[in-house]
């Protein structure tokens, strides 16, 4: 679901007990074997707003939510600087796969393999 910041401050509020509006939220739903089954919402409105203070694309933003929120569906975290570190190295990848070669130059970490804290 792509939606506002309303929207998604209620499905983060009602579904997750944080009283306050998101990027991203994805919930897994299955994992067997070669099937992962999930369901992402992401932000138009925090697209749009963090895009433009960072200097790049909204819709390269957005779909950079949709990335982290499938990595998360298909197992990954971020809560650890080393499970941070592979979170943004698999988003890189994937986006880089997409034709979108400049994410980690709008990176506010840029240190590490790509963007700052996301979720």
């Amino acid at each position: 679901m792509v939606t506002d910041d309303e929207t998604i401050h209620e499905i983060n509020r009602r579904h997750l007990d944080h009283d306050y509006p998101t990027d991203v939220i994805s919930f897994t739903y299955d994992r067997s074997g070669s099937m992962v089954e999930g369901e992402l919402v992401v932000s138009l409105c925090t697209a749009r707003r963090s895009a433009s203070e960072i200097g790049w694309d909204w819709r390269h933003e957005l779909l950079l939510y949709v990335v982290h929120g499938t990595l998360h569906i298909c197992g990954l975290e971020d809560s650890s600087a080393a499970e941070r570190s592979e979170m943004r190295a698999n988003e890189q990848a994937v986006l880089e796969s997409l034709g979108i070669a400049d994410a980690r130059s709008f990176s506010p970490d840029q240190d590490q393999a790509f963007s700052a804290e996301r979720s």
